[in-house]
């Protein structure tokens, strides 16, 4: 076996071996810069992928562009501050699989 085979299997050994790490979860915080869809990356700061997903809290305040979800949206924690609100649009669903918070909080459930 060749020195390039040998290091090649021990290259692929090593790999094999290292854990795999869970994805590091953000703390996504709503600033409504871009516009009122939770879809939008630029309506989030300190949100590593864009948008809050499955291992990400979600925390929105006071803004001027409040947030609508208008398709399927999964998150692991929220949090709505006072005078803050959140619309769900018909079709769509909101599931948080951790705590939810809500402190005053304004949570539209919007109906045809």
């Amino acid at each position: 076996m060749s020195r390039l085979v040998q290091l090649a299997l021990v290259v692929i050994f090593v790999l094999a071996s290292l854990p795999i790490l869970p994805a590091i979860a953000a703390a996504c915080t709503w600033t409504g810069a871009t516009s009122t869809d939770w879809a939008t990356p630029g309506n989030w700061s300190n949100c590593g992928s864009g948008v809050p997903g499955t291992l990400d809290s979600a925390t929105i305040g006071s803004a001027t562009n409040q947030p609508v979800i208008s398709a399927d949206v999964a998150i692991a924690a929220l949090t709505i501050n006072s005078s803050a609100t959140l619309t769900v649009n018909p079709g769509a669903t909101l599931t948080v699989s951790g705590a939810a918070t809500l402190v005053t909080w304004g949570l539209s459930l919007a109906t045809n």
